[in-house]
């Protein structure tokens, strides 16, 4: 399944210091963020919800799979069913602009906000987790080494993706 995601993740670049206003995998007492950016095609007028769409709902249907076994299973993540205006891949759509995306899905383990943004040229996907109990942080630790290996993946395959997408994964739901 990770073969699907493999190729083509040369352009995205792992957020460092206080650009993008996070910093490289910050550990802190009560959780963790981590960002990646990638360059999007001059022409890519997609509103960040569009392309948040295609970054998780565009992978391929294994790989779709695998995540939200990962989320459930693995963080426990309380998903929402199916995919609504309100909702992608399960988690809650609690803000969406031209610019911005917010993303919210919680367990008694942890609190996961995503944050998909257009800054300039570029989209910077974010990941915040709090941890919720002790065993949070645990958890997270063991999941980690895949999240660093299938999100920029995912963020490089939203660049190889065609700028004027049609249909459910690219519509605007707002």
């Amino acid at each position: 399944m990770l073969g699907m995601l493999m190729a083509g993740h040369g352009s995205v670049r792992r957020l460092r210091g206080v650009e993008g206003a996070v910093t490289d995998r910050v550990q802190t007492r009560d959780g963790w963020v981590q960002g990646f950016t990638v360059p999007l095609p001059q022409n890519d007028v997609r509103s960040s919800e569009q392309l948040a769409r295609v970054m998780f709902e565009g992978a391929p249907a294994p790989v779709r799979q695998l995540l939200v076994a990962g989320w459930r299973l693995g963080l426990g993540l309380q998903l929402l069913p199916g995919t609504s205006p309100h909702s992608l891949l399960g988690w809650a759509v609690t803000s969406s602009s031209h610019d911005q995306v917010v993303l919210a899905a919680q367990s008694r383990l942890i609190c996961a906000v995503k944050v998909v943004r257009r800054v300039g040229p570029d989209l910077v996907a974010t990941t915040s987790v709090r941890y919720e109990s002790i065993w949070g942080r645990g958890v997270w630790a063991v999941v980690l080494p895949f999240h660093l290996l299938i999100e920029p993946r995912l963020l490089a395959r939203v660049v190889q993706s065609p700028g004027s997408e049609r249909g459910a994964r690219g519509e605007p739901h707002h």
